[in-house]
Parts: structure tokens; sequence; C-alpha cells
């Protein structure tokens, strides 16, 4: 079986295909207008199911590493460091977000120029990260393997 993601950027969508054929199609949230998500072919060089960017201070579970400069595909809006202790409310805000944010840019491409910081993370656009909701980034892991092509256009 021959794996693979496509992140597609104008859309804000992420698919995860098997062997060219799509298992999941889910809404994601891109880098803002300051940090763009990086486009090209990456791999998937490592899975943390707990991870917090040192960088930005930021909790991103669920999260596989596309290059050794901190751009991840992970969960979004996370503020607890073990999955187990994330409220049941903080996941559905998690994915109500990562869902609104996702059809709203891919609507109005402008929004990725704006801010509306909770904490240290801007809801319309990350620092290069792609960003799942909770539900999505948890299929997405389980699914995804390490060396797997990840293409972002």
């Amino acid at each position: 079986m021959k794996k693979k993601i496509i992140v597609d950027i104008s859309e804000q969508r992420l698919q995860a295909l098997t062997d060219d054929k799509v298992v999941y199609d889910f809404p994601c949230v891109t880098g803002d207008a300051e940090h763009a998500t990086p486009r090209g072919k990456f791999t998937v060089l490592s899975k943390k199911e707990i991870y917090r960017s040192k960088t930005y201070d930021a909790q991103m579970n669920y999260a596989l590493q596309l290059t050794t400069d901190g751009i991840y595909i992970h969960e979004s809006y996370n503020y607890s460091e073990r999955p187990s202790q994330q409220s049941f409310l903080a996941k559905a805000v998690s994915d109500t977000a990562a869902t609104s944010v996702s059809r709203l840019r891919s609507w109005f491409p402008g929004v990725a120029n704006k801010e509306l910081k909770v904490g240290n993370v801007n809801l319309f656009g990350s620092h290069g990260c792609v960003r799942l909701a909770h539900s999505d980034a948890v299929k997405l892991f389980e699914w995804a393997a390490t060396g797997m092509v990840v293409e972002i256009k």
C-alpha cells in the first residue's frame, strides 16, 4: 500500500490517500500572511503524539514532523500537554474552530492577513504548520507512517 498526504493551501484542505484513493478529506488551516506554509514535497520525519513547540510555546499534539526547522501537521487549539486531560469542550472547540477557519479562508483568502489570537495562537493562520481539528488530527496520526510523502501545493 502506498500512502500519501496532499495539502491544498488555496482550498485549505488536507487529503490522505492510499493507493491514490482518498481515505480522509479534512479541512485544515495553513500559514498566515507573515508565515507561509512551505510548498513542495516533504517526508514525514517523525510522529509525536505529545509535542510542545519550544519556538512558539504552543502545544501541538498528534504532530507529524515535515521539516527539521519546525513545520508540522498537528492538532490545533490544544492547551493541555496530555491528550487524555483535554476536556470534551476543548475537543469540540478545536473541531469547530479549525473547520470554520478553514472554510472562511477558502472563501476569503484575505483572512490569512488578519490576526485573532487566543493566547499565542492566531486562529486565522499558523506560523507555517498545517493545523487540523482534534478528531481529524487523531485519525491522521493513527493512519500516517514515518517516511511517507506529503505534498503541499
